[in-house]
């Protein structure tokens, strides 16, 4: 994360002057938002990374099984929280996991797929903020 900030003279504030923002101006001061996006994900558990495989496939063949998914989104939510990973960060490794499925793209309805992968990203989510 980038945040450059001047730290304030006595005075540098006070009435707005030209001399105060041609002093400003010339320190080249910047402020910027936190953007999560910079911090690098922490290495998931691949042994719980490879169970979700697992439990996505048999999510695929069988979408009423939801004892096993959610069993292995548990694991995922637990592990990423105590790394440190945010949800955002978790739900693109998610999406890119999911995508990699064979039997994902093996589909040929494409309003199917989306509507399992909503429901196992609802389920993420709930399983994080748990």
């Amino acid at each position: 994360m980038v945040n450059i900030r001047l730290i304030p003279q006595p005075g540098m504030y006070v009435d707005g002057s030209a001399g105060n923002r041609e002093l400003l101006a010339s320190q080249n001061c910047m402020m910027m938002a936190f953007d999560s996006s910079q911090t690098p994900p922490s290495r998931l558990d691949p042994e719980i990374v490879a169970g979700l495989r697992a439990a996505l496939s048999a999510y695929m063949a069988n979408s009423a099984e939801h004892i096993r998914i959610q069993e292995a989104l548990v694991a995922l939510a637990d592990d990423a929280r105590a790394k440190a990973i945010l949800p955002e960060h978790l739900l693109v490794m998610l999406k890119d996991l999911w995508s990699s499925l064979p039997e994902v793209r093996a589909m040929t309805d494409a309003s199917e797929q989306v509507t399992l992968l909503q429901r196992v990203v609802t389920m993420c989510i709930k399983e994080y903020y748990r």
